[in-house]
């Protein structure tokens, strides 16, 4: 039966395993000077997809500037009865980089106009992946390069009959996915920006339901405000914003913070494509009481909004913002709930200061 996965998308490697030779896979992460230096970087990465024989000048252009990071392949194979060593990427002319996407576009365009960042399929913007995603990634790239695949289908794909888990333990702590058998192994299936990844050899790490702990903490703070105001305002909430509303909760430490953020960026995905459908009411209501909740939820500054502690809630808020000022500028969506949306992102910049924090 045909796996569900690649052992290697490389040419080099997929010639190699028709001759049954072995193939030994690692990483290769290229630092800037300024990363050396310490400068502060943003930290989100994106990535692009170029021919495999011009990877080398490509990441040997863009490491002048930005982290780079390939993940790559060692094949073994015979020349003139001598085996010899190539090395390659996994995954042909797979580049990651990190940085701020517009400045590495930027950057990209001065030499290789005709490369560009993968755009996230839902919102139509280039991908971006989390370095709380990558660093684990990485992390198991450096240990056990072997236990990396890459998946054909959709992350989404995984998701049915299965669990949300997210990893509270060991080198992959903090990493949300679903638990799956392949080829008698235990794999975490993940999502690197648009691609899907299973990670193999999981075995001692410990979970959490990311939906059940959410529950949780919302019922004991539902029960903590079971009268007052809180309760009457929750009450007045139409069904789709309740759904929403079940999504929040206090969060106390970074793993709170970061499993929130997650629980947030599934509503915002949502938004993205109800709207690519034209179901522009459906996708305004779930924006504007994201950044409702967001707003109220969270009276920050504009410094503390752009802290470390708030980065990746502030990474929903900026998706949020975005989605509204497409609606705004969608010709499609009808003028009355054009006009609607208008309102209320003034009204949500004169109380919270978004848009311009």
């Amino acid at each position: 039966m045909q796996l569900d996965s690649s052992e290697s998308l490389s040419a080099a490697t997929k010639g190699t395993l028709q001759c049954g030779l072995e193939s030994v896979s690692c990483p290769k992460v290229e630092a800037c000077p300024s990363a050396k230096l310490g400068v502060q970087q943003i930290t989100s990465w994106c990535y692009l997809f170029t021919h495999s024989r011009r990877v080398p000048a490509v990441v040997e252009h863009l490491r002048r500037h930005f982290r780079v990071f390939v993940h790559t392949t060692i094949v073994y194979h015979k020349e003139k009865r001598k085996v010899v060593a190539k090395e390659s990427p996994s995954v042909s002319g797979l580049v990651f980089v990190q940085g701020d996407s517009r400045q590495i576009a930027e950057e990209l365009s001065k030499v290789y106009s005709f490369l560009h960042l993968v755009n996230d399929y839902s919102t139509r913007r280039v991908a971006v992946i989390p370095d709380a995603v990558m660093r684990p990634f990485m992390r198991v790239s450096e240990m056990d390069p072997t236990r990396i695949r890459i998946l054909h289908n959709p992350f989404a794909h995984y998701g049915q009959g299965n669990t949300l888990l997210r990893v509270t333990s060991g080198p992959l702590a903090g990493l949300e996915g679903y638990l799956i058998r392949l080829n008698r192994d235990r794999n975490l299936v993940i999502q690197v920006g648009q691609l899907t990844v299973a990670i193999g050899g999981v075995h001692k790490e410990t979970f959490v339901h990311v939906e059940e702990f959410v529950r949780e903490r919302h019922r004991l703070e539902t029960q903590s405000a079971s009268s007052g105001p809180v309760q009457g305002k929750l009450l007045q909430l139409s069904p789709l914003q309740a759904q929403i509303e079940e999504s929040f909760f206090v969060p106390v430490t970074r793993f709170d913070r970061v499993t929130l953020a997650a629980g947030l960026d599934r509503w915002t995905e949502r938004a993205a494509i109800v709207a690519h459908y034209r179901r522009y009411d459906e996708a305004s209501d779930i924006v504007l009481y994201l950044l409702e909740a967001l707003g109220g939820r969270f009276p920050l500054t504009a410094e503390e909004w752009c802290g470390k502690e708030m980065s990746d809630l502030y990474h929903v808020r900026q998706d949020s913002e975005q989605l509204v000022d497409r609606l705004l500028s969608e010709p499609a969506v009808p003028k009355n709930l054009r006009e609607q949306v208008a309102v209320q992102k003034d009204s949500l910049c004169a109380r919270y200061g978004f848009w311009h924090q």
